[in-house]
């Protein structure tokens, strides 16, 4: 069994750093009502935040080998797009452009392999999977509601 490992809190420093960066690709709208949701939560609260974001990193480290399009991991994700929520709602794309920084991006991609070397890879393959099946139900809906 692998010994979990954590993603550790941020710095005020790298925090400036990632609102400056999703204020550039996502829009400074965005970013105001991330952090404002943020600075909403008490200390306990942000606790609880990250001991969950940390233990979905992990269970999906943890279950890698059942594949990107297993039933468990895209369970797994669901749960990783509802704490995506605590931040701000997100459209398709950016829950794409997130499986996209997780692998590419220099710095979150040291976070991930921190928990295991294959996870910034996987998480991104995973994501583009979810996300395509969020899509493809999208569409079937908007199929339906030009049949009708």
């Amino acid at each position: 069994m692998k010994k979990d490992k954590k993603i550790n809190k941020l710095t005020d420093e790298k925090q400036k750093q990632y609102e400056n960066q999703a204020m550039s690709q996502w829009g400074e709208d965005r970013v105001r009502q991330s952090t404002q949701r943020w600075n909403s939560c008490g200390d306990k609260k942000k606790e609880q935040i990250m001991e969950e974001c940390n233990s979905i990193f992990q269970e999906l480290a943890d279950n890698m080998q059942h594949g990107v399009d297993s039933h468990v991991i895209q369970e797994l994700l669901i749960k990783w797009h509802q704490f995506i929520q605590y931040f701000y709602e997100p459209s398709l794309e950016v829950l794409r452009g997130l499986g996209d920084i997780y692998s590419y991006d220099s710095e979150f991609r040291k976070v991930f392999e921190t928990i295991d070397p294959k996870l910034p890879d996987f998480l991104h393959s995973s994501i583009n999977c979810y996300v395509d099946e969020l899509e493809m139900i999208w569409l079937e809906s908007q199929y339906e509601v030009l049949q009708e």
